[in-house]
C-alpha cells in the first residue's frame, strides 16, 4: 500500500537573513504543523546545498537573500527531477509577471505579513494540501485551519476522513436555524455516511481547531479497511458513538 508523502514527517526550508524573522516563521510552524522538521538557510547559495541533501517538502523565503534573488533560486529548482515541493514567498505580489503559472496552481504563494499568524497558518495547510495531492496513494494527509470548512451539508461525497488530530464541528440547517450535532475527535471518522448511504453529505463539518486528517478516497476505502484492523476499529467507535447519542436523544 502506498502511504502519504507527509505521514512520518513534514521539512521546511526557511531562507532569510533576518534572525528574527527565522524565529518567527520556526515558532508559527511549531506552532501548527505536527512533525515539522525546519532547516534554515541564510542566503541562496547555503539554500541550494540543503535543498540537494534534503528536498523539502515547502520553502519559505524573502524575494531577496543578501542581494541575491531568491526568486532565480526557485526557477533553477523547479527546473529540476525533484520539483514538487511548495514555496512560500514573505512578500507582496510583485509587479511583473513572476511564477504566475504557479501561483495559479498553488504551488507559489505570496505572504506579506509574515507576522498574521492566521494567514501564515493557512498558506501552510494550502502548501501542505498540495503536497498530499500531487503524490499517489491510496489516502492522502488533509490540513484545516480553525473555522475552515471540510464539506457541506447536501453536496455529493468523494472521500471519508480519519481525524488524526484537532477537533471538528458537525452541524444541520433545520427550519432556516444551524443545529450543532457535535464533536468529532481524534480516532473517528467523518464523512463515511455518504458512502454507506450513496447519498449528500447529511452534515457540515468545519474544523474548531488546526486538524490533520487522513483522506480516503471512497474508492479505496474498503480495501483500507480491510488491510488496517486499527481503521476498521475506529469507524466502528465512531458508529457506535453516534447511534448511542441517538437512542439518548430518542429517549430524552
Amino acid at each position: 500500500m502506498v502511504e502519504s508523502a507527509l505521514e512520518d514527517k513534514r521539512i521546511f526550508l526557511v531562507v532569510t537573513e533576518d534572525k528574527a524573522k527565522m524565529q518567527s516563521i520556526a515558532t508559527t510552524i511549531h506552532a501548527h504543523i505536527n512533525k515539522a522538521t525546519i532547516f534554515e538557510a541564510h542566503d541562496v547559495h547555503e539554500a541550494s546545498f540543503k535543498f540537494r541533501n534534503m528536498v523539502p517538502h515547502v520553502i519559505i523565503l524573502d524575494l531577496e537573500v543578501a542581494k541575491f534573488s531568491s526568486a532565480q533560486l526557485i526557477t533553477d529548482l523547479m527546473q529540476g527531477e525533484n520539483n514538487q515541493f511548495s514555496v512560500i514567498f514573505t512578500a507582496e505580489l510583485p509587479d511583473n509577471e513572476l511564477f504566475i503559472d504557479q501561483v495559479v496552481s498553488g504551488q507559489v504563494q505570496f505572504l506579506t505579513n509574515y507576522k498574521d499568524e492566521i494567514w501564515f497558518n493557512q498558506c501552510l495547510t494550502k502548501a501542505l494540501n498540495r503536497i498530499g495531492q500531487e503524490k499517489k496513494s491510496e489516502f492522502i494527509l488533509h490540513f484545516l485551519t480553525p473555522n475552515e470548512l471540510l464539506f457541506k451539508e447536501g453536496v455529493p461525497g468523494e472521500s471519508a476522513y480519519l481525524v488524526k488530530r484537532g477537533e471538528l464541528l458537525a452541524s444541520k440547517r433545520k427550519n432556516g436555524v444551524c443545529i450543532d450535532l457535535g464533536k468529532i475527535k481524534a480516532g473517528e471518522f467523518v464523512g463515511e455516511m455518504a458512502h454507506i448511504n450513496q447519498e449528500p453529505r447529511s452534515a457540515t463539518v468545519t474544523a474548531v481547531t488546526d486538524c490533520e486528517l487522513i483522506e480516503i478516497p471512497f474508492g479505496s476505502l474498503d480495501p483500507i479497511l480491510f488491510s488496517k484492523p486499527s481503521w476498521s476499529k475506529a469507524l466502528f467507535v465512531t458508529l457506535s458513538k453516534r447511534l448511542k447519542i441517538t437512542n439518548e436523544k430518542l429517549s430524552a
